[in-house]
């Protein structure tokens, strides 16, 4: 966090945001921050992902439902609330 405060603070008019990728309902506060602060988004580079580097024989559900939703379902749901914000 304290990194995205720097920044912040070297570039100026930025909105820095500390969210899980996986979390739907934080991903649409995000989209309404943005619509708030700058009225819409005209571009997006997502970048979290996450990996479980276990072998496959000792995966178990919950370990592939989270990389499921933040790898997957967290590309959606990071983009989808911003594009319609525009």
């Amino acid at each position: 966090m304290a990194s995205l405060g720097a920044a912040r603070k070297e570039l100026g008019n930025v909105l820095a945001i500390h969210a899980d990728a996986g979390d739907i309902a934080a991903q649409k506060k995000i989209a309404a921050e943005i619509q708030d602060n700058f009225g819409g988004l005209d571009a997006i580079f997502i970048n979290a992902g996450i990996g479980d580097f276990r072998p496959l024989a000792e995966w178990d559900e919950a370990g592939f439902d989270r990389s499921a939703a933040v790898n997957l379902r967290g590309r959606f749901s990071d983009s989808s609330p911003v594009a319609v914000s525009r």
